[in-house]
């Protein structure tokens, strides 16, 4: 299947096809996800600071999407909130400065990987958090800013 079929159902699985219209399904093995996390498709809200992902990612939400457990709160410049998972972006800020890089550094992409050694254990770190997040969430939703640079350290997370 290409990145835009939708994900096949195993036997049993109760998920109406409405469901598999909420977003863009990316089709994979699930066999190394988190056990919680197995049978699930993240979605991704890729954006950098103030380029509309609050909304887009409030509009999926809204669809059916699942919001992470903690999710970032409003202030002056986003008074209805950022709807970011709040621990995620903070996990990946300290992967950023892991490599050197920080979110506002705008020389961070592309993305600055670390020793392989050091790496896997930021994935392992990274598979617990979404497991707390979103706990067995079909579609968890996920958006930081953080992400678009940070996006192949992620994808080796969830491709697996």
């Amino acid at each position: 299947m290409d990145e835009t079929a939708l994900v096949d159902r195993p036997a049993g699985d109760d998920r109406s096809a409405d469901d598999n219209q909420i977003a863009r399904l990316v089709a994979r093995d699930t066999g190394g996800a988190p056990a919680s996390l197995a049978g699930s498709t993240a979605i991704l809200v890729l954006g950098m600071h103030r380029s509309g992902t609050s909304a887009v990612h409030q509009l999926l939400g809204l669809a059916g999407a699942e919001l992470p457990a903690n999710v970032m709160p409003g202030d002056e410049h986003n008074a209805k909130g950022y709807f970011e998972p709040w621990r995620i972006a903070m996990f990946n800020d300290e992967r950023l400065r892991a490599a050197g890089g920080a979110w506002d550094d705008v020389f961070g992409f592309p993305f600055r990987p670390v020793p392989r050694r050091e790496e896997r254990r930021w994935l392992v770190r990274a598979e617990a958090l979404l497991e707390e997040e979103y706990g067995r969430a079909r579609y968890p939703l996920l958006k930081d800013p953080r992400i678009t640079v940070l996006m192949p350290f992620w994808r080796t997370l969830f491709d697996d």
